[in-house]
């Protein structure tokens, strides 16, 4: 009897450990949500991206910063994380703003290629430079070290939250 009753204190012990556990967890979690979020509608505001929309600058970076290799839209689907048919979509917008253009594999007429038209290349670029400045007075905030430190945070959290996601 005194041994049942020490296992069931114990138990009952853990119990409210594992609980205050979990507290402490989900109050965790719900500030790292919140402040998440914070980010996320911070960046896609509208005087963040006012040129173009998130997708299509996210495109235009990717094209720009490849723009020795051959892309093909599944590239852009898998480093964006969307759909083929939000991708679609977002390349016709492009190509009705005569943004990009697509060229065909001599190699493979089955695979086409995504390329940013030499003159709608300004609106990347300015819009690049406005982002650069914000992201300029963002680490003049924070310092060198920490700039640094939130830069390694980012990388970090976004390696885990494509792990977890996928």
């Amino acid at each position: 009897r005194i041994m049942k009753d020490n296992l069931s204190m114990f138990s009952e012990r853990i119990a409210v450990m594992v609980n205050s556990v979990h507290g402490v967890m989900d109050e965790i979690n719900e500030k790292v949500l919140t402040s998440w979020l914070n980010m996320t509608t911070a960046i896609n505001n509208d005087k963040m991206t006012s040129s173009l929309p998130f997708n299509e600058a996210m495109v235009c970076r990717y094209l720009y910063q490849h723009a020795s290799e051959r892309v093909i839209a599944s590239q852009l689907c898998e480093w964006l994380g969307m759909q083929k048919s939000q991708m679609n979509r977002t390349i016709m917008n492009m190509e009705k703003k005569n943004l990009i253009h697509r060229v065909r594999n001599e190699e493979d007429r089955r695979q086409i290629f995504l390329v940013l038209n030499d003159e709608m290349m300004e609106i990347y670029r300015k819009q690049h430079k406005h982002i650069l400045k914000i992201i300029d007075a963002i680490c003049d905030e924070l310092g060198e070290e920490k700039s640094n430190e939130v830069a390694g945070l980012f990388e970090q959290v976004a390696m885990i939250a494509k792990e977890v996601i996928d």
